[in-house]
């Protein structure tokens, strides 16, 4: 079972998408393993790699245990430099809110950051 599911995860394609001007390597998840067994660098590269993709997952998943108008007040904190790149249908995607809620949420928020 497990031979199946690493074998599926080797051959999986992962793809980093800049929403703005950047520069990236993409190296296969299977050459990334045998090069941290040869290499300790390496190794703890992926290491680093693995950590930092659990302690994302593990954000995300708190994020989204939260009220929706949090979640989306958490998303415009943490994705501030990328927002004018993104449309609110996908905001509201991402954050599990209908379109109409989110648009209530978004107005809810504008108004509340135009008092301050």
């Amino acid at each position: 079972m497990v031979g199946r599911a690493f074998a599926a995860a080797l051959a999986e394609r992962y793809r980093l998408t800049a929403l703005t001007p950047g520069a990236y390597v993409e190296i296969p998840l299977h050459e990334m393993h045998q090069r941290a067994h040869r290499s300790v660098p390496w190794g703890r590269a992926l290491a680093t790699a693995y950590l930092v993709y659990a302690q994302i997952l593990r954000y995300e998943r708190d994020r989204m245990r939260g009220l929706p108008e949090a979640r989306y007040r958490s998303f415009l904190a943490d994705y501030a430099p990328v927002l004018p790149y993104l449309q609110q249908k996908d905001i509201a995607d991402y954050l599990g809110i209908s379109e109409v809620g989110i648009s209530r949420i978004a107005s809810r928020v504008r108004r509340s950051q135009a008092s301050d």
